[in-house]
């Protein structure tokens, strides 16, 4: 699998009731295929992965499959705090036809480097490809450039997912590793670039897929002067949309396109009015809707 372009960090749309919307996920599948998105990343934070069942999760990748019907690569979040069950589902999601799965860094149960580097060899050793995921906001686990050159010696790891947001601290692992970094905060994606990131897995090319990989595209080529003004007047709505945990607000920027309803599920809940009204207006400023 090439772990290299735009990949799209995939919501997971619920209808008003609470359920999968599975008429409007099959629909994303299609959108990301017909506007060349490179993968789709499943069952991330972004897909809410921890608020849905077991048989919801693989509800989630069988649609996902059988709309994609091997027209794009699918990769599917598969990490949790339990090696067994990581190691459990992954073999099924393997066995079911995915690309790869995404695994994040062991969290809450504070394990030490060498427990990482254990959790992510049992992982491997299915032999399906692996992006590892660094998340340390979320998973309260900051793993050095040091740990992740142990971690990164494991077969099978074909990426990393850097979304620590510590451009220091990715100009150091882009030096000391050798696998491709993915930039995993939309809002540093020209400097993460510049530092040497080969991609992007986003949550915004949930809302414009073509736009996303044209940029990406164009910083793999180093050709950012071709879409530096284009960036930077999403910049703002990028900001706006993180102002309360993701996917509160990509969800409501959806809604307001049409794509899905705002619906999270618990213990998220749907987007303030404040953040509302400042979604709305960057829409506007942006001529995506008109008021």
């Amino acid at each position: 699998m090439n772990a290299q372009g735009s990949f799209v960090a995939l919501i997971t749309p619920f209808t008003e009731h609470g359920q999968i919307d599975i008429l409007a996920l099959r629909k994303m599948v299609n959108m990301h295929i017909e506007e060349k998105s490179d993968g789709i990343v499943c069952l991330g934070s972004t897909g809410e992965k921890f608020t849905l069942s077991h048989e919801e999760q693989l509800r989630v990748v069988d649609i996902i499959l059988e709309e994609a019907s091997d027209r794009i690569p699918v990769i599917v979040g598969t990490g949790t705090n339990n090696t067994a069950e990581t190691v459990t589902f992954t073999k099924l999601v393997q066995s079911m036809g995915v690309a790869g799965a995404l695994v994040v860094v062991p969290y809450y149960n504070r394990p030490t480097v060498e427990g990482c580097v254990c959790h992510y060899k049992a992982i491997a050793d299915l032999g399906l490809p692996i992006i590892a995921y660094h998340h340390p906001g979320r998973t309260g686990k900051f793993l050095s450039v040091e740990d992740w050159k142990k971690i990164a010696e494991t077969r099978s790891i074909i990426a990393l997912k850097e979304s620590s947001g510590d451009l220091s601290f990715i100009q150091q692992l882009q030096q000391e590793i050798d696998i491709p970094i993915l930039c995993g905060d939309d809002d540093i994606l020209l400097p993460c670039f510049t530092l040497g990131a080969k991609g992007s897995i986003s949550v915004m090319a949930n809302l414009f897929p073509s736009i996303w990989n044209k940029i990406v595209h164009a910083l793999i080529l180093k050709e950012e002067d071709k879409i530096l003004e284009e960036y930077e007047r999403l910049l703002p709505l990028m900001r706006t949309v993180f102002l309360e945990p993701n996917p509160i607000g990509i969800k409501y920027a959806m809604n307001q396109l049409g794509f899905c309803t705002e619906k999270v599920r618990l213990p998220l809940t749907v987007a303030s009015c404040d953040l509302q009204q400042k979604i709305i207006r960057e829409l506007t400023a942006l001529a995506f809707i008109s008021t």
